[in-house]
């Protein structure tokens, strides 16, 4: 599947502004296995691939899960994402190579025709009331972010310290 722009330059800005102060992998440069376990383990499933995640330089754990959508339904991707994001956690911090909860931030392009205007404000609502039922669920990250704009630079330089 080709990237969007969209996709593509929030890659790049993410890998320009933070790579002094974590480790940035991006999907599409190398595959993010997640779970990270161990290689010394016989079994090593791969069932989540996050667009991007920035490391801790020092010891190598995840400090965010970042993921670009830029699609017509990011309702369903929210769900499956978070889910995954949370149970990858959950095994590396059983095989002991993650300690901390990660935070999940999820971009999502809003899109700004009349038409998808009032289909983007339907799923404002829809995203907000299932990241917060998701909230409820997650044990083991530490927040999820959403952020709903066309131009989310300023909101993600925000977010990640």
């Amino acid at each position: 599947m080709t990237k969007s722009q969209f996709h593509i330059d929030i890659e790049n800005y993410l890998k320009r502004n933070y790579q002094s102060n974590y480790k940035v992998l991006i999907e599409s440069e190398e595959k993010i296995p997640l779970p990270f376990i161990n290689r010394k383990f016989k079994r090593h499933e791969i069932l989540y691939n996050p667009d991007v995640v920035l490391l801790d330089p020092k010891n190598g754990e995840i400090r965010y899960i970042i993921e670009i959508e830029d699609g017509n339904d990011p309702t369903d991707e929210l769900r499956y994402k978070v889910v995954f994001s949370d149970y990858c956690i959950q095994i590396m911090k059983r095989h002991h190579t993650q300690y901390n909860d990660p935070k999940f931030i999820m971009v999502i392009k809003e899109h700004h025709s009349n038409e998808k205007k009032n289909i983007t404000e339907g799923k404002k609502k829809a995203l907000s009331a299932r990241s917060d039922f998701l909230k409820s669920l997650i044990i083991n990250l530490d927040k999820i972010e959403l952020i709903i704009n066309d131009e989310p630079l300023e909101e993600i330089e925000f977010l990640i310290k």
